[in-house]
């Protein structure tokens, strides 16, 4: 008995010993600029940077390979303030958000009754989705799953719907979406609501919310910022003032602003 406890004592001690020696050898300082910066990101290790997470972004930042700015979750006054610790200037960046390429949901009819697992890349395997519309989101909700700032959320129509508030356009929802239904523009932008490609009098007979190709939005754009091809209107971004026209005269309610 006593022997067990003295053996089991040295190997603790021989082990205890061995530790301390190792935290000490393989001790690695830590850059005290890099852990500010890191604190002052806001640690959801999106990967819309291009970086592992916030504590590669904040050693590239450090290093001056890349700017603050790159970090999609910041706002202006908290890239200025980790720009001002870091002595560098700030550059100003053009803001992005998510758009939703669809307003279906309930307002287009189901082909059937879906009873698989609710995630959008299986209930798009079964015939393109349970939607008489294969282009249209089918809610499975595995953007609003993937977003790392709460800003996606299945409305009452059954569908994916941003929150523009809480959306930093971080992109992760792109990725997400089997159906392409999901891009990113400028903050406040004109867009087109639907990415259907059938034609109008098709499109008309399973849901009253998508773009007939109509061709009015075209007609009324004094800037040509706005074609239908394909019976789908597609917004030229480098032409588009704003003036909202186009919305004006959209007789489906599918462009939004």
């Amino acid at each position: 008995m006593i022997n067990t406890i003295l053996v089991l004592g040295t190997m603790g001690l021989v082990a205890g010993i061995a530790l301390a020696f190792a935290s000490k050898y393989f001790h690695v300082e830590k850059d005290e600029k890099i852990e500010a910066v890191k604190e002052l990101l806001p640690g959801a290790n999106c990967g819309a940077c291009g970086y592992a997470g916030c504590a590669a972004l904040a050693k590239a930042v450090c290093s001056g390979e890349v700017q603050v700015s790159m970090c999609a979750a910041l706002k202006e006054d908290e890239i200025r303030n980790i720009s001002s610790l870091l002595g560098q200037t700030v550059t100003e960046s053009a803001r992005k958000k998510a758009y939703m390429k669809c307003v279906g949901g309930t307002n287009c009819q189901n082909r059937y009754e879906y009873f698989g697992p609710e995630d959008c890349i299986c209930m798009s395997q079964y015939d393109g989705g349970v939607k008489s519309c294969s282009y249209g989101c089918v809610g499975g909700g595995s953007c609003l799953r993937a977003c790392p700032f709460d800003a996606i959320i299945i409305n009452e129509q059954k569908i994916a719907e941003i929150v523009y508030d809480k959306c930093t356009g971080c992109g992760v929802c792109v990725s997400e979406c089997p159906k392409n239904l999901i891009f990113l523009s400028g903050e406040k932008d004109v867009y087109v609501a639907c990415n259907s490609l059938e034609k109008g009098g098709v499109q008309k007979q399973f849901c009253n919310t998508g773009c007939i190709g109509c061709k009015k939005c075209e007609k009324a754009c004094e800037y040509g910022a706005i074609q239908v091809n394909n019976f789908l209107a597609y917004i030229d971004y480098n032409k588009c003032v704003k003036c909202l026209k186009c919305i004006e005269v959209c007789p489906c309610d599918v462009i939004k602003f």
